[in-house]
């Protein structure tokens, strides 16, 4: 080693004794030079405080939330006074919005970003095509080129950005388009140790979307849409092509209620739905992850379903991107290199935790939050699976209901 890379090894051997994951040394002697830089690269940019942060979950029994109860203070939607406030607003350069972009499209059989997927019935068109579609119609409508900020993932960015420039921006100016980047983290398999991905290569996950706005800032977005004037804050996945990111009635909702957030909802259709329910603490909407609600918890009818879809001001955001949000750990199949073999070995079933941070747990620190009441059918179907529920045929279904080809 030159003596650069004997610093870099030695400050690597260093934060591995730190987190207790010396035995990664062991595989340093078989890897050819450039594969140790690589690997020492990893592991050199492993946070500390976050890497124990991740350690400390398998420890940590959940949350519990005393007495259960669904949250009743809905707002119904259908006001036109709001849409006009919200309309106003957008005219006057108050608003933006953000799309949540950062997975793969690998569950539907699609290689690439899955913002890229066909999905429209008979054009064919992309999750992509059908918000920027989406964002140019507000657009005209408010008289003003409202912006769209899309925050991909470190295995999608390129790509993503690519998509973009290639299809024109989808009748978008360029300059009303902005890009960030998700950050990622470890992932750990059962017995809570670091392991590879391929030979070079630490396994490593996007670490959810409840840093949004820690990156959002980071890299210079928030600054930017601020000094612009922008106040209010839509975010939207994806992968739901009902999304609207420039609701306006939900806009108006945010500035009338003078709230720090206003989520849309709708009944959750069943229990075993894979959707989290909003329920009430301290008076206050909180959400539970469908996998962290308690087998003991009953309700007389459906709870309202956390959609992902909400609205913020820009103030709220500034707050939430200094939070230190919980981490949830998530069973995943990941790729593991086994070095007795030597080849990268496909997982049949979940082997190692991926851990995230969620949006939703920003809501409790909000002075004021509002939740308003959609019919499902107009917000929310999602494209989650190859086949079955949530799959593409049942979006087309849903996207052909609203008149969407």
């Amino acid at each position: 080693m030159d003596d650069n890379s004997l610093t870099n090894y030695l400050k690597a051997q260093k934060k591995l004794k730190q987190i207790s994951e010396t035995t990664l040394l062991e595989l340093f002697s078989p890897l050819l030079k450039t594969e140790q830089e690589t690997l020492i690269q990893n592991i050199l940019s492993i946070e500390v405080k976050y890497f124990l942060k991740q350690k400390a979950c398998f420890s940590q029994e959940p949350p519990i939330i005393p007495d259960i109860k669904s949250y009743k203070s809905l707002t119904p939607s259908g006001s036109e006074e709001k849409c006009q406030l919200g309309l106003k607003a957008a005219s006057s350069g108050k608003c933006g919005a953000i799309l949540i972009a950062g997975g793969q499209g690998s569950r539907l059989g699609h290689a690439g970003p899955k913002g890229t997927f066909p999905i429209t019935p008979v054009f064919h068109k992309s999750l992509f095509q059908i918000f920027c579609e989406r964002v140019k119609q507000a657009s005209e409508k408010a008289n003003y080129d409202l912006p769209l900020a899309i925050m991909t993932s470190p295995s999608n960015d390129s790509l993503t950005r690519r998509f973009f420039a290639q299809h024109q921006y989808f009748g978008l100016k360029e300059s009303q388009i902005s890009f960030f980047v998700q950050s990622q983290i470890p992932l750990l398999d059962f017995e809570g140790h670091l392991f590879l991905n391929e030979k070079k290569q630490i396994a490593q996950g996007p670490d959810g979307n409840g840093n949004l706005f820690k990156e959002f800032k980071k890299q210079g977005l928030l600054k930017e849409w601020t000094d612009r004037g922008i106040e209010y804050l839509n975010l939207v996945l994806v992968d739901n092509p009902l999304a609207d990111p420039y609701d306006f009635e939900l806009f108006g909702e945010l500035i009338t209620s003078q709230a720090d957030l206003s989520m849309k909802t709708c009944p959750r259709l069943s229990p075993k739905e894979k959707v989290g329910i909003i329920v009430s603490q301290h008076k206050k909407p909180i959400v539970i992850e469908y996998h962290e609600i308690p087998n003991t918890a009953h309700f007389n009818e459906e709870p309202a379903a956390n959609l992902g879809l909400f609205a913020l001001t820009s103030a709220f955001a500034n707050q939430c991107a200094s939070l230190e949000l919980p981490l949830h750990k998530v069973p995943r199949k990941a790729l593991r290199f086994d070095f007795e073999v030597q080849k990268v070995i496909q997982p049949l079933k979940p082997n190692c935790w991926k851990f995230e941070a969620y949006l939703f747990d920003i809501f409790p620190y909000s002075t004021k939050s509002t939740v308003i009441s959609y019919q499902r059918e107009k917000i929310f179907c999602p494209l989650k699976n190859k086949e079955g529920d949530f799959s593409p045929n049942s979006v087309r279904k849903s996207l052909t209901a609203i008149g969407i080809q």
